[in-house]
């Protein structure tokens, strides 16, 4: 497999046939990482958080867990995981997210990051919404309250993802200066199976 350093607050994508599996891995520890995917045949459909969730009734995925997309079918199965804590729940950081919340200016976010290698691919920007939160650790006190915690993850800590039909995927870390990137963001490592091409933006 080729390894791909992927630096902080910026993005990859890449074609991923079924069947193939992409590691990625927290580098430093306590990163929370974006991933989505798109059928490579079809980019019209597109992951969906919320049909994730109702097809396993989990608003966290694990090992053995599938992300299905707007069709309701599987695009990628979690089969292996070092964390164990992966959300459902928080959309993409942007533009407006990382100014209001966070007070940096001039910043795309994770969703601009993976608008930025998608597109390349055949994505349109637009259709990139919903994401599956690797590391992530989302609470929801009262069934009102959403509150996010610092990621769980360690250093090395590796998730892989494998494509059940030929696939689009998009992975950025989170680039908020936020408790989701304890310390600040930090950058991340991915391995791809051999000869597979990357789009980075860096």
């Amino acid at each position: 497999m080729d390894h791909v350093h992927v630096e902080a607050k910026r993005g990859a994508a890449f074609e991923l046939p079924a069947g193939e599996s992409v590691e990625i891995t927290d580098t430093e520890g306590g990163q929370a990482i974006d991933v989505t995917a798109f059928p490579a045949a079809d980019p019209e459909e597109a992951f969906s958080a919320k049909y994730t969730y109702r097809r396993t009734g989990k608003v966290r995925l694990e090992t053995g867990d599938s992300m299905y997309t707007t069709a309701g079918d599987p695009i990628a199965t979690l089969v292996a995981d070092d964390c164990g804590v992966n959300d459902l729940l928080l959309g993409p950081c942007n533009e407006w997210i990382v100014s209001e919340y966070y007070g940096q200016e001039d910043e795309i976010g994770c969703r601009g990051n993976l608008q930025a290698v998608l597109e390349p691919l055949g994505v349109d920007p637009a259709r990139i919404q919903e994401v599956l939160n690797l590391f992530t650790r989302v609470t929801v006190t009262d069934h009102t309250y959403i509150d996010f915690r610092e990621p769980p993850s360690e250093p090395g800590d590796t998730a892989e993802l494998r494509a059940e039909r030929d696939a689009l995927v998009g992975v950025a870390p989170c680039t908020g200066d936020s408790v989701l990137s304890e310390g600040g963001p930090t950058p991340i490592d991915l391995r791809v199976p051999d000869g597979v091409e990357v789009t980075t933006n860096f």
